[in-house]
């Protein structure tokens, strides 16, 4: 039977509910020369603020949210477990490295199969899916074999594996170093493609079978270019591979060190979600976007 593995342990795909694919409850993005090994602000500083916003967002309907923090780039688990309690949001967490700059030693250094047996033991232990990083003009020479690693991980495992890239040409390129290492382009999520302008190239990635995920709603670009690219691939058969969320983060100490506290995570519910309506997506669609993709995704052979 498959699963959806969370934070507080395995559920069918059927009890996912609505989902928000993509969002940040903690993370530091600071390259890790400029990181401590440990948070300056407790448990308590870092979580008691977010928690009405996130009981509100629960109150949208939304059952689910996928914590998108690769393991490398400040992953606070317990404070993902105490929204989880605090909130009543099922939380699903990442295993996974980032670009380049971002990379530790031990990282750099392993083998395919080194870092494949990391990602399935990640899976293993609790995350939900596999994190990857691509930058935007790569991929760099290294990271086709993190892909590749990926790859073989998924294969074993079933997991998804969601690659932060944004254009087209890297995330086919980094598409093809996944398949050469055994995974299946439908377990692939192609992640911030709101950054591609070429629309037709959204098309081809999902004809490819790979998911493609818009997942800046409520920030940038307009929600009438989102609902464009959603309309494109309804008119194309392809709605079935597309993913939606808003990539806010609830805490995030950014790159001069200073934290900030994102709370737009009922966006995507309170405004975007009214224009699907308005532009003429009935509830099947609306639903497929919220509910059946996100199910399907994140989906694990038990």
């Amino acid at each position: 039977m498959p699963v959806v593995r969370t934070i507080a342990g395995d559920l069918s795909p059927d009890d996912l509910g609505v989902t928000l694919i993509h969002e940040h409850l903690v993370v530091d993005v600071r390259l890790p020369a400029d990181r401590p090994a440990e948070y300056a602000d407790d448990l308590e500083t870092i979580v008691a603020p977010m928690v009405e916003h996130l009981r509100a967002v629960r109150a949208q309907s939304v059952r689910t949210l996928v914590e998108c923090t690769p393991t490398i780039v400040g992953q606070h688990l317990p404070a993902y477990r105490a929204v989880a309690e605090r909130t009543g949001l099922q939380i699903v967490r990442a295993v996974g490295t980032y670009r380049d700059d971002w990379l530790p030693e031990w990282i750099k250094a392993s083998s395919v199969e080194e870092l494949a047996n990391w990602f399935g033991a990640g899976i293993a232990e609790g995350a939900g899916f596999i994190k990857l990083g691509c930058d935007p003009d790569g991929p760099t020479p290294a990271a086709p074999r993190r892909a590749a690693a990926a790859g073989l991980a998924s294969r074993r495992t079933g997991a998804l594996v969601a690659c932060h890239v944004g254009h087209a040409a890297p995330a086919n390129r980094t598409l093809d170093a996944f398949v050469g290492g055994g995974g299946d382009p439908a377990r692939f999520v192609v992640v911030h493609l709101q950054n591609e302008p070429d629309a037709a190239a959204h098309l081809t990635l999902a004809r490819r079978g790979a998911w493609v995920e818009y997942d800046a709603i409520g920030n940038r670009p307009a929600d009438a270019v989102y609902i464009g690219w959603l309309r494109a691939l309804a008119d194309a058969d392809l709605l079935d591979r597309a993913l939606i969320s808003q990539d806010a983060s609830a805490y995030i100490i950014l790159g001069d060190g200073r934290v900030e506290r994102q709370h737009r995570l009922d966006y995507l519910l309170g405004r975007f979600v009214p224009a699907l309506r308005a532009a003429g997506f009935g509830r099947p669609e609306i639903d497929r976007l919220l509910i059946a993709n996100p199910a399907r995704a994140l989906a694990l052979a038990a």
